[in-house]
């Protein structure tokens, strides 16, 4: 009985160790998986934060380039006085226009005085202005070393803003003249990559400087904050972390965070990597807690104690199996957000195995050549005989110098040349990230992005603005709303105004005169709204109230939807060439003595009134004069003295007449009048008031003074009968005789004849 019992003692006892054996045994392998799992989990962490900070960086390299461009050549032409500050301001703006990060440039001279800008929103401008003037306030002295670096960059941050600066030295025959500041708004870049990465209450992504300033952080209090400023300070291990964030290029870790309102503490896992942009870096970081990868675990603790070793075994199996699988799957929907970052930014992929010479392009790179996924040579011998012969020794160079631990990352611009044999401007940039058992490098990761399209611009800008900067016509570009956002020097020299007055204002608020009529800007802004082009000529005022012809041409600027942006106006001076033609228009129309119309424009001018008092049943007078005795006059004085009775003469008549009266010189001495809406007796009253006027008028020349007098004949047309102007002509000279044989010095009226 004993025996049995003492049998029956040692099956339990051994029964229980097997079940506590078989319980740790499956504690133990679950440990291991969750090991396991953070450590991929963490792996996946670091690629994601990489492949971000490559992205932070590319995307501010893009905007760095066309700034330097500005800062080398667009600033240097502005001192040396081929372009206006009006013309820089514009190339400013277009680079605004096309990328949505960049908020305004602002130059400040040589003493610290803000001389040019161009800014996104006016709403803005203080903002943009305040933060440029920190940052050009640190700027000085690093670009007065004697070797500077090509630009640095500050940032400006808090919970409303977050700004990063690009500063660019401008020098003038080595000389630094003045700082261009590039102010960009980071807010579209951490919306894209890095606020995304937010899940739950402590799961977040977040971007600090390599001096410790909070550039994003899921909880917007600590935004512009210093890390090493009483942030963490209580918390000793969260401080040796932070210091290995800014220290450490790239990096993996874990830690506790205290929560103070819970009274506890949570292990976060947490991976890093440095996007480096000019003198400083910005830490991309991503942090989970570990809670969120082994959570599941708890659930199940308390099942291992209730039931038997062969469940426990395989209930351990089985969240084995569970807990891999949900890593997995939370490793792939990370590789999918990555995958999905860099389709939406159109990059491609390479990854070169350095001690095998295998290089994986990935399917977006070799579309991007005019490949198939199938086509193409994993090789590198196939990815350098695609480089640009011309640029083959830089692109080697720059490869040699990161791997040899010179630079911080691969970054390459060069051509490459595609499946059709055209090449592609692209820019590469790499990393290495693996290194053998000797410490050497082994593997090299990169993205490579299509900026054929970023270069074209380039090229179209440096061309536009040497064209529009020598062009002799005067240019302007406007908004669709007609306000002017730049000119060029022609404009400023034609129309007097410089180009800090004329942007920003509409040009009718500047050059429109009153000579023109209203109908011709309807027309005009009617065209251009409707997408077509308008051209005409124009009477325009100059700042200084000179009106000046000129030819106009407004053509609408549509952008890629179609859609109308601009609207460029170019404008020919024509007020030389108008000159000529108006004198060559009084030199066939005007008497040359006295500066009357001549017979001929007389006559045509005479014939239209005639038609006018036809159509409106009016009256019409015409008169011809002549100077009695004028022959005497020529003989005795001379024909000298003679010209300067005629030009006398014709200058009294004038100062007589109505505005609406034709006045001409039709003969030798004798001139002629047309009186528009004037009967008999209104023409007897004005035609007698000249002759005593002229009979009152001693004519003086040279010392001598003489009287003469003249005799007047005219006649009457009412249109109430059909006579041509040649017929009332010589009705009018036929009085004009009868004045001179009655004794001459009289007015006669010549009296409708009887047919009539």
């Amino acid at each position: 009985m004993q025996k049995g019992t003492d049998n029956k003692f040692i099956l339990a006892v051994c029964f229980a160790c097997l079940v506590a054996l078989l319980f740790f045994a499956t504690q133990h392998f679950i440990k291991l998986a969750v090991k396991r799992n953070e450590v991929l989990f963490n792996d996946n962490q670091f690629d994601q934060s990489r492949i971000i900070a490559d992205a932070l960086t590319r995307e501010v390299a893009c905007l760095t380039s066309t700034s330097q461009v500005l800062a080398h050549s667009s600033l240097a032409r502005f001192f040396n006085g081929t372009i206006s500050g009006g013309e820089v301001e514009s190339l400013f703006g277009v680079q605004i226009k096309q990328h949505d990060t960049i908020d305004g440039y602002v130059y400040f001279n040589s003493s610290g005085r803000i001389e040019l800008e161009a800014i996104r929103s006016a709403s803005r401008k203080k903002v943009i202005e305040d933060a440029a003037r920190s940052f050009n306030r640190g700027a000085w002295f690093e670009f007065s070393k004697s070797s500077p670096k090509p630009y640095l960059t500050f940032s400006h941050a808090n919970s409303k803003e977050q700004l990063l600066g690009l500063v660019f030295p401008v020098r003038v025959d080595s000389r630094l003249k003045g700082i261009l500041i590039q102010v960009i708004n980071l807010k579209p870049l951490i919306k894209l990559y890095i606020s995304p990465l937010r899940s739950g209450e402590h799961c977040a992504g977040f971007l600090i400087s390599s001096r410790g300033v909070v550039i994003y952080d899921h909880d917007p209090e600590i935004i512009g904050k210093n890390i090493f400023q009483g942030i963490h300070n209580e918390y000793p291990e969260v401080l040796a972390l932070d210091r290995r964030l800014v220290t450490e290029d790239s990096g993996q870790a874990e830690y506790l965070l205290p929560i103070k309102r819970k009274g506890k503490s949570i292990r976060k896992l947490i991976s890093w990597n440095a996007a480096r942009i000019g003198s400083q870096k910005y830490v991309v970081c991503i942090a989970v807690p570990a809670a969120k990868i082994t959570g599941i675990i708890t659930d199940f603790k308390h099942i291992y104690f209730l039931t038997n070793a062969l469940v426990l075994l395989a209930l351990g199996l089985g969240l084995y199996t569970f807990i891999r699988r949900r890593a997995e799957q939370k490793i792939r929907e990370n590789g999918r957000r990555l995958v999905l970052a860099l389709e939406g930014n159109r990059d491609g992929i390479w990854d070169w195995n350095i001690k095998t010479s295998e290089v994986y392009f990935s399917p977006r790179l070799k579309e991007m050549l005019g490949f198939t996924e199938e086509e193409m040579t994993a090789s590198v011998e196939e990815w350098k005989s695609r480089v640009h012969p011309g640029d083959a020794d830089k692109v080697s160079e720059t490869i040699n110098n990161h791997i040899q631990g010179n630079t911080p990352f691969y970054e390459s611009e060069h051509r490459v040349r595609c499946k059709d044999g055209s090449y592609k401007w692209i820019l590469d940039r790499g990393k290495i990230y693996s290194l053998d058992e000797g410490g050497k490098p082994e593997r090299m990761i990169g993205t490579r992005t299509d900026v054929t399209e970023k270069k074209r611009i380039e090229l179209e800008i440096r061309k536009l603005s040497l064209a529009v900067e020598s062009s002799p016509s005067a240019v302007v570009i406007t908004d669709t709303d007609g306000m002017i956002e730049y000119v060029n020097r022609s404009f400023e020299e034609i129309t007097k105004y410089s180009s800090a007055e004329a942007i920003g204002k509409n040009p009718s608020e500047l050059i429109k005169s009153d000579s023109q009529q209203a109908d011709i800007y309807e027309d005009l802004w009617k065209t251009i709204s409707s997408g077509k082009v308008w051209r005409g000529e124009l009477v325009n005022r100059t700042k200084f109230g000179e009106n000046y012809w000129c030819r106009l041409s407004i053509s609408p600027v549509y952008n890629d939807l179609g859609t109308i942006i601009n609207y460029v106006g170019i404008q020919e001076d024509l007020t030389e060439l108008k000159k000529k033609e108006l004198a060559l228009k009084q030199l066939a129309t005007t008497d040359e003595l006295t500066g009357i119309n001549n017979r001929r424009n007389f006559m045509e001018m005479a014939d239209q009134e005639m038609r006018r008092t036809k159509r409106k049943e009016s009256s019409m007078s015409v008169s011809i004069l002549d100077i009695d005795h004028f022959k005497r006059v020529n003989d005795t004085y001379g024909h000298g003295f003679g010209d300067f009775v005629l030009k006398e003469m014709a200058a009294l008549i004038q100062d007589v007449i109505r505005e609406m009266d034709i006045f001409g010189r039709i003969g030798g001495e004798e001139f002629a009048l047309i009186l528009p809406d004037t009967e008999a007796e209104g023409a007897f009253i004005l035609l007698e008031r000249l002759r005593g006027k002229i009979e009152n008028y001693k004519f003086k020349f040279h010392g001598v003074s003489i009287i003469v007098t003249a005799s007047f004949g005219y006649t009457v047309f009412d249109g109430s009968y059909s006579e041509s102007l040649t017929e009332l002509m010589k009705h009018a000279d036929r009085a004009l005789y009868a004045a001179k044989a009655q004794g001459r010095n009289r007015v006669v009226f010549a009296r409708e004849p009887e047919s009539h």
